[in-house]
């Protein structure tokens, strides 16, 4: 049959609970008979990851929801990333923990959609609720890029809600204790 031509090639977002790593390489080669062929290849991690920290979170929170928008849901092994996706985790505070301490919670999205911005929302929900008792959102020209790290720090006092973000653009690799040595 045909060989399969990398200009066909796709990968889609495997989603924010997936956490592993997803790196590609294209290289044209040919084996020959009887020859031993060793090449390097670079790899590529194909996501950024953005790394949610909360400070002070509300005592009466049960549940809450993390919500990307604007980030790409393919990557066409041979050119950009498109189409335009919402990436979400929800996640259940099932142990009881001290709300001054501060949490950290952290998903991977394909980048940020080309000339484009993503925005940051936080949903929180009581114990029991389906509806969300408060939202948030940060919008202010967020963008996710591959093998970057994005800190938002979310920051809960008295009723009032303070967002940091930051790119940090010399990022290893590693979150939370693991590491990975590649680009």
């Amino acid at each position: 049959g045909d060989p399969i031509k990398s200009s066909n090639l796709v990968v889609i977002y495997p989603g924010c609970g997936n956490s592993e790593d997803y790196f590609s390489a294209v290289d044209s080669f040919v084996v020959l008979p009887d020859q031993s062929v060793e090449r390097n290849i670079a790899l590529l991690r194909m996501h950024g990851v953005v790394r949610f920290t909360f400070e002070n979170m509300p005592e009466d929170v049960a549940e809450f929801e993390i919500l990307m928008d604007n980030v790409s849901n393919e990557k066409w092994i041979l050119d950009d990333y498109m189409e335009v996706y919402r990436a979400t985790q929800r996640y259940s505070l099932l142990v009881p923990v001290t709300r001054a301490e501060v949490d950290e919670y952290i998903i991977g999205t394909f980048p940020t959609v080309k000339d484009g911005y993503s925005s940051y929302t936080i949903k929180l929900y009581r114990e029991g609720e389906s509806e969300p008792y408060t939202t948030h959102l940060v919008s202010d020209d967020l963008v996710v890029e591959r093998n970057q790290l994005l800190d938002i720090s979310t920051a809960f006092n008295n009723g009032q809600v303070s967002f940091d973000v930051d790119l940090n653009s010399d990022w290893n690799g590693s979150t939370s204790g693991g590491s990975t040595g590649l680009e």
